[in-house]
């Protein structure tokens, strides 16, 4: 079957025809509707609604405070890991005697990841020993230590970086 392409053509007569009364029904139902004072604002106030109400603008706000949040969340896994604990070991004697040995400590750990994958740690842990009646021990222990990713492994965990 062959378009035609002309229809359009033939109908537009009909539309200017009925232009007069649809341009009349248009005007009735805009003399029903409820009317809106006019608003007097100066220049600024104008220019301030208009940027406040801008869909464009409120999108690149949200999506600024979105890049923000990512950036934080991104800097998180560099901030320094710090961790407390502390333990208390009850140790009975073998001689019969019933006297109980304790060792009693606490320890904290300070980790700093850095971009290129490797980690600094300092661990301090302070213990004491007891009888059960006075202290016999004591021991301290600080470390630091660095650990370090292969080159291997940091290409495959930041392909960006390449080969």
């Amino acid at each position: 079957m062959r378009p035609t392409h002309w229809a359009p053509f033939v109908a537009l007569p009909a539309v200017l025809m009925a232009a007069p009364s649809l341009a009349a029904a248009i005007g009735e139902q805009s003399a029903e509707a409820p009317t809106a004072s006019p608003m007097e604002l100066t220049l600024a106030e104008g220019i301030a609604l208009a940027l406040q109400n801008n869909r464009r603008l409120i999108q690149s706000r949200l999506e600024r405070t979105v890049q923000k949040f990512a950036l934080r969340v991104a800097e998180d896994k560099f901030r320094p890991d710090a961790q407390i604990s502390s333990f208390r070991v009850f140790e009975t004697a073998d001689d019969g005697g019933g006297w109980a040995y304790g060792d009693t400590g606490v320890s904290y750990q300070v980790t700093l990841r850095i971009p290129t994958g490797g980690r600094f740690a300092l661990v301090n842990s302070v213990a004491s020993r007891d009888d059960g009646r006075r202290r016999t021990g004591y021991g301290s222990a600080l470390t630091f230590s660095f650990t370090r990713i292969s080159a291997r492994r940091f290409c495959q965990q930041h392909p960006a970086h390449g080969r």
